[in-house]
């Protein structure tokens, strides 16, 4: 590449990138040792090459086959404007943002849809914190997520005995294990069941970790939630 041969190893290249600040994301990133980084600067840093000598697809391809992570960030849509909220959220401009994404699974910041990928896993690939999106439920009795969620944060399920239950018309298999749950200066412990076969892009809130330690108001007519501890 620019007129030079390399023989780069990933081991290589993550040490060099456990060096690196990363530069602020603009389009296209790879993920290093769980950082982000624009593939022309690691690129640079790897090989010493000016980064006018060579194009971010080409930096993109050499990661990829090296097995790092490459992903692209969405472009925001400034013509998203919350003018009726009868529509929903956002007068129906959140429902537009995602519209193109239907069937993925997104990280989101506002009106931006940084990432989406059909692997869970691949969206939060690179993030300290990788919040998840919950359906606040006081008809469901328990509090649910999907298993690559224990998987991430490193919660065991060895040990638990998956169940069914019956969550929407469809049956999930969940893993029921206590943890430590935080909701803003709040923390608490108890059962949340993790679900391998979860088919939802959402979590689920129900009575059992949840409801029981707040009081939960619920304003439909303006879009709001409001919880405080109980």
């Amino acid at each position: 590449m620019g007129g030079h041969d390399f023989d780069l190893e990933a081991a290589a290249v993550e040490r060099t990138a456990a060096a690196l600040t990363p530069e602020p994301i603009q389009e296209h990133y790879v993920v290093v040792g769980g950082r982000r980084f624009p593939p022309k600067q690691l690129f640079s840093a790897v090989t010493g090459l000016d980064r006018a000598d060579f194009t971010t697809h080409q930096a993109r391809r050499v990661w990829r086959r090296l097995g790092f992570g490459v992903h692209r960030r969405s472009t925001p849509n400034p013509s998203l404007v919350a003018t009726d909220h009868s529509r929903g959220p956002r007068g129906g401009a959140e429902a537009a943002l995602l519209a193109p994404f239907a069937g993925k699974w997104i990280a989101q910041r506002g009106d931006e849809v940084l990432v989406a990928e059909d692997d869970p896993r691949r969206v939060v690939e690179g993030m300290d914190e990788a919040p998840i999106r919950c359906l606040v439920d006081s008809g469901s009795v328990n509090t649910l997520l999907p298993a690559w969620v224990a998987d991430l944060a490193g919660v065991a399920l060895d040990h638990a005995e998956p169940r069914p239950l019956g969550v929407g018309g469809n049956v999930v298999h969940a893993s029921f294990v206590d943890i430590q749950l935080t909701l803003g200066d709040h923390s608490w412990e108890a059962a949340v069941g993790f679900c391998e076969n979860w088919p939802y892009g959402w979590g689920l809130l129900g009575q059992h970790a949840f409801f029981r330690y707040f009081v939960v108001t619920m304003r439909a007519a303006d879009w709001e939630l409001e919880v405080e501890p109980a």
